[in-house]
């Protein structure tokens, strides 16, 4: 028997971008269901720096959102294999999924 989610119901229905803090900033990225399928598949496949620079946004001081670009990547590409981890886990998360769990399975 398959569980309902529902969790993964209210994430989907508000596609809230996910914001998070690193390095000082505040980044934010879209929802995982607004990646385009070649983001998302890059994704999956280990490739999210590149993801990250076609994506992510940074406050500015003023509370503007700009395009972060290769600032992202950067970011991504200086970190442990084990943070980015807990990172792909945690925008999963606000998506109401789990790694390894596509939006399309029922539990």
């Amino acid at each position: 028997m398959a569980l309902f989610n529902w969790d993964a119901v209210q994430h989907e229905a508000t596609d809230d971008p996910w914001e998070f803090t690193a390095a000082g900033k505040t980044w934010r990225v879209p929802h995982i269901k607004d990646l385009k399928v070649g983001q998302q598949m890059s994704a999956d496949s280990g490739h999210l720096a590149e993801v990250m620079r076609d994506v992510a946004e940074v406050q500015g001081k003023n509370g503007e959102w700009r395009k972060a670009g290769v600032l992202a990547q950067r970011m991504i590409l200086n970190a442990h294999a084990d943070q980015v981890g807990v990172l792909v886990a945690a925008w999963l998360a606000h998506a109401g999924m789990v790694p390894g769990e596509s939006p399309a399975s029922s539990h």
